[in-house]
């Protein structure tokens, strides 16, 4: 009896229950933007979740634990697709978070399978390679050594891999090979970090379009900074001293100081002594000593022949110059 007389009632309630549920689709379907920002805030949600999971492991340093819940994160996954997919970033964002506290070799073979899958799903990622190689060096050194070689070839400036080469030659000692490495890195310490299609955080700061040893640039301001000259870029040239020449407009009548843009790889010293500039036949001169300096991250020492400053590898670095 109470249900004939509410059926009227429960028959608006699932009609309009399919009418939102069809409204719902249609705008979804229509709109891309929308479906595009829902898409992308689940997808953070999920990595939050996650990571939170992760964060017992993180305290106790449970590599086991954070081993546990990072697979749990890639069979979650493969339930989408077996290969990788938009999951893969936030999978080797929580690993690179659970390596952050590996100090031990234990703690690396805890997540030597972690590693492997992560090259199984994308082999072009540098870190996973010189992760994998690690967690494989107690047992395996030749197939250590394969991926590190892998890892170099990916982006051979970056010093990971040449660093736990050495570490597994020490323990070896083999000093020729530890020879031969630190000087192929002496060679290829120019250039940057390669893209490798993965999308993070840093893939979008860095200066140059990646954290790049052999670039940087220059902006210079007219004194009372009335005037600036757009950014003017360069080659570094490493390990020898050089002179760097930058054209100016004529309107440029006395530099009052100038930016030098970086944003390297690895940990550079700059030293630096004089800043000539040409005003038709004149010549000014500006002593170090007549300059002052400050920077964004970079440590700076100053004695009587030259300033030296220190850059702080993977971060964009601003060093300001003021001419007194």
């Amino acid at each position: 009896m109470f249900f004939k007389k509410n059926k009227n009632i429960f028959v608006f309630l699932i009609g309009l229950f399919l009418f939102l549920i069809l409204s719902i689709l249609v705008v979804l379907t229509l709109n891309s933007e929308l479906r595009r920002t829902i898409f992308t805030r689940s997808l953070v949600l999920h990595d939050f979740y996650r990571t939170q999971k992760m964060i017992t492991g993180l305290q106790s340093r449970n590599f086991s634990l954070l081993s546990k819940r990072i697979q749990e994160h890639i069979d979650f996954s493969k339930l989408i697709a077996k290969d990788k997919n938009y999951m893969f970033d936030g999978i080797y964002a929580a690993t690179d978070l659970a390596v952050s506290r590996a100090i031990e070799q234990d703690d690396y073979n805890n997540l030597e399978n972690i590693f492997k899958q992560l090259i199984e799903l994308d082999s072009r990622v540098y870190k996973s390679h010189v992760w994998y190689a690690r967690s494989l060096s107690d047992n395996d050194t030749t197939k250590a050594l394969k991926h590190l070689n892998i890892a170099i070839k990916i982006s051979a400036s970056e010093s990971e891999a040449y660093r736990e080469i050495i570490r597994i030659g020490q323990n070896l000692n083999d000093l020729e090979m530890t020879s031969k490495y630190c000087k192929i890195y002496q060679k290829t310490l120019s250039g940057g970090s390669m893209s490798t299609g993965l999308i993070s955080p840093n893939s979008f700061t860095a200066l140059f379009n990646s954290f790049n040893n052999d670039k940087f640039a220059i902006k210079l301001f007219t004194k009372g900074n009335i005037k600036n000259q757009d950014y003017l870029t360069a080659t570094t040239l490493l390990n020898k001293n050089n002179n760097y020449e930058f054209l100016l407009p004529s309107e440029f009548i006395e530099v009052g100081g100038l930016n030098l843009y970086f944003s390297t790889t690895e940990a550079l010293k700059i030293i630096l002594k004089k800043i000539y500039y040409h005003e038709e036949s004149k010549i000014h001169e500006i002593s170090h000593k007549d300059m002052t300096i400050s920077s964004q991250n970079s440590y700076i020492e100053e004695n009587k022949e030259n300033i030296s400053i220190f850059l702080i590898p993977k971060k964009n670095e601003i060093i300001r110059i003021k001419v007194s």
